[in-house]
């Protein structure tokens, strides 16, 4: 597979990152231009179903976490330590809790609406292509679900390690350590969100997962931006949860088609 790469650099690194972002303003205008918004609706309302099921799962357990990590702490004589001791595990308890709900529901909004954003994105490509997108057999399918599985268990694995090792180097430098560790936690977070949107379209056209590894390498920018853009709209209570995964579909796959391409689609849609 080939496609033009821009040469790294960090200017063009923070280009690459605003580029992605601005693109869920032209994922909007594309998909009420075309009339798309079942196929954004339907993977955001099943994905808002299961999260908030999820987050009702995560605040019934979060005394339990609290009681937990209080009591890796011992008995304490002192009361004025024993409720410092309290009042700050009650706190990282809601922290630990308040991370796992965000990152599981991060995937459980790819992984759910997943077939509903293949086709989204199928579309999508077709629009601004003019092409239509080549028929699948039953074999080229169940080849595509076993690749999805493998790709999204490597992301899974790999951004658990590095969140967890920034976050055990958190702990050991306070305050400005937390700081920039949480940082590059969200980027990394943003990096394989954005990841997963880009492979609708990578899994489309037929790349292998070591060709799509290296294509999400030399555009990471993008799907840090991309990835960026998914994540805070999923902060954004009940709406940002539906909106999120369409548009992020949507728009990874205006950047990915447009890299591979080497054609700027959004320019020639914009003159029709």
């Amino acid at each position: 597979m080939e496609y033009s790469v821009t040469p790294s650099s960090p200017f063009n690194m923070l280009g690459k990152i605003i580029q992605g972002i601005r693109s869920y303003s032209f994922a909007l205008q594309i998909i009420s231009r075309y009339n798309l918004w079942v196929w954004v609706l339907l993977p955001g309302l099943l994905a808002l179903a299961v999260g908030g099921a999820v987050i009702a799962w995560g605040i019934s357990y979060m005394d339990s976490v609290s009681d937990w990590v209080l009591g890796l702490t011992g008995g304490i004589s002192s009361e004025f330590w024993s409720s410092v001791i309290e009042t700050s595990t009650e706190i990282l308890a809601g922290m630990i809790v308040v991370i796992l709900v965000l990152y599981s529901i991060k995937y459980i909004a790819i992984v759910v609406g997943s077939p509903f954003m293949g086709i989204l994105s199928e579309k999508v490509e077709a629009k601004l292509t003019g092409k239509p997108a080549p028929e699948v057999s039953v074999k080229e399918m169940i080849q595509d679900v076993v690749r999805g599985l493998r790709i999204a268990l490597r992301n899974i694995i790999r951004e658990l390690f590095y969140t967890l090792l920034l976050t055990i180097v958190g702990l050991f430098i306070p305050v400005v350590g937390q700081l920039i560790t949480g940082v590059l936690i969200f980027l990394i977070q943003a990096y394989y969100a954005g990841f997963g949107n880009m492979d609708f379209t990578l899994e489309r056209r037929r790349y292998s997962i070591k060709q799509s590894v290296n294509f999400v390498s030399s555009y990471r920018g993008i799907a840090v931006g991309n990835g960026t853009g998914f994540l805070l709209l999923l902060l954004v209570p009940v709406v940002g949860m539906v909106l999120a995964p369409g548009l992020g579909a949507v728009a990874a796959t205006v950047d990915s088609i447009e890299a591979i391409d080497n054609q700027k689609y959004r320019h020639r849609l914009a003159t029709t």
